[in-house]
C-alpha cells in the first residue's frame, strides 16, 4: 500500500501509512521469521489458477441498500471484525435465517438480525450510545462473543468519530478518498483509532492495517453487489495479515519460523500483540504474498492482486491437511 495520496488536505495525516514498504523493511531485519523463495517458486508453478478466486459470500448475509446505508453497514461490520477464536469453551454461535453461524459469519448474522429488528442499529448515533446491555442483546447466541467490552468500546468510539468527522456517514469518507481503495484504507486508519494498526519495531513505526484494508476491500464488494460507485485501485492493497494466512504460509513452507518461536505457536502459547515476533509474523505475511503475486506474474503470466491471493490462502487454511496451528494473540487488530 503506497502513500500516493499525500497532499490531499483531508487525508494528509494518512500519508504515513506505507504498509508494503514497512513490512519489507521488517522482514529484511527479522530474527524469527524467514521467507523461502524456493517454496514460493514451487507454489507458483503448481497452484491451479482457477482456484484463486473470490471467496463465496453467503446470500443470507448480503446487504442490499442505498450507497450510504451500504457504507455504514460495512463500517459497522469491520469496526467489530476481530478475534473470534476462544481460549476456552465452545465457539460463539448465532442462529439466523435457519442456519447456525460462527466466527466472522456469526458477527454478520448478529448484526443483520439487529438491524432487521431495529433499523437504528445502522446509524452512528446508535453505535455511539450503545451500552453493555445493548451489545449483549445484539450478540446473544450459544456461548459468548469474545472481548465484548472491547467491542462495545470500539463501537462507541466509531459512532462518535463518524458523527464528529463525517456527519454520521461513512460514504463521506469514501468520497473524500475519491473511492480509491488505498486512500480509503489510509483515511479510515487516520480517522478511527481502532483501525490504526501501527506498531513499533526496532525503532520504526510499522503500519499493517489489516482491518483498514479489509474495510476498503469489503466496501468495494458491497458497492459492487449493489451496483453503485466502484472502488478503484484494489490492486494497491496488500495481504490482510491475520491468524490464518501465516498458518497457510507455514503449511506451504513459504514462511519458516525460528524453532523456539514455532514451538510456542504449536503449543498454543499466547503471542503478545505488538511483540517483535508478532510483528515479524504479520509483516512476513504481507511480504510473502507480495512475492507470491510477483512469482505468478513472472512464471504464469497471471496478474492477480494480493487481496485475491489472500482469499485463496485464507480459505485453504481450513483444509484437512493443514495441521500446523495458527498463532494466538489477543488483539482488536485482527
Amino acid at each position: 500500500m503506497s502513500d500516493g495520496f499525500a497532499g490531499d488536505e483531508a487525508l494528509v495525516g494518512a500519508a504515513r501509512f506505507d504498509v508494503r514498504g514497512a513490512c519489507r523493511w521488517v522482514i529484511e531485519r527479522a530474527d524469527c521469521v524467514q521467507i523461502d523463495a524456493g517454496a514460493i517458486e514451487r507454489w507458483a508453478k503448481q497452484v491451479s489458477l482457477d482456484e484463486i478466486r473470490p471467496a463465496p459470500r453467503p446470500a443470507a448475509l448480503r446487504f442490499l441498500g442505498r450507497p450510504a446505508d451500504v457504507a455504514r453497514w460495512i463500517l459497522l461490520i469491520d469496526c467489530l471484525n476481530f478475534y473470534f477464536w476462544s481460549q476456552a469453551g465452545p465457539l460463539w454461535t448465532v442462529e439466523y435465517e435457519g442456519r447456525r453461524w460462527q466466527r466472522y459469519f456469526a458477527l454478520v448474522a448478529a448484526l443483520r438480525r439487529a438491524v432487521a429488528c431495529h433499523p437504528g442499529w445502522l446509524t452512528a448515533e446508535r453505535w455511539a450510545s450503545a451500552t453493555a446491555t445493548d451489545c449483549e442483546a445484539v450478540f446473544a447466541g450459544d456461548s459468548h462473543i469474545p472481548l465484548l467490552e472491547e467491542r462495545m468500546r470500539i463501537l462507541n468510539e466509531t459512532g462518535r468519530v463518524l458523527l464528529n468527522r463525517f456527519d454520521g456517514e461513512a460514504i463521506h469518507l469514501a468520497e473524500q478518498a475519491r473511492f480509491d481503495a488505498v486512500r480509503v484504507a489510509g483515511a479510515v486508519s487516520e480517522a478511527f483509532p481502532s483501525f490504526r494498526d501501527v506498531h513499533g519495531y526496532k525503532g520504526r513505526q510499522i503500519p499493517i492495517l489489516k482491518r483498514a484494508q479489509i474495510f476498503a476491500s469489503d466496501l468495494a464488494a458491497g458497492f459492487e453487489e449493489n451496483q453503485t460507485t466502484p472502488i478503484t485501485n484494489l490492486a494497491g492493497l496488500t495481504a490482510f495479515a491475520d491468524y490464518r494466512l501465516p498458518q497457510t504460509l507455514r503449511h506451504l513452507g513459504v514462511m519458516v519460523l525460528a524453532g523456539e518461536f514455532e514451538a510456542r505457536i504449536e503449543s498454543e502459547q499466547l503471542i503478545e500483540s505488538g511483540s517483535p515476533e508478532e510483528i515479524e509474523l504479520r509483516a512476513g505475511t504481507v511480504r510473502a504474498v507480495d512475492l507470491m503475486v510477483e512469482a505468478l506474474r513472472r512464471m504464469r503470466r497471471a496478474d492477480l492482486p494480493c487481496w485475491l491471493v489472500d482469499e485463496y490462502l485464507w480459505d485453504h487454511s481450513h483444509d484437512d491437511d493443514v495441521i500446523v496451528r495458527h498463532h494466538r494473540t489477543v488483539t482488536h487488530d485482527y
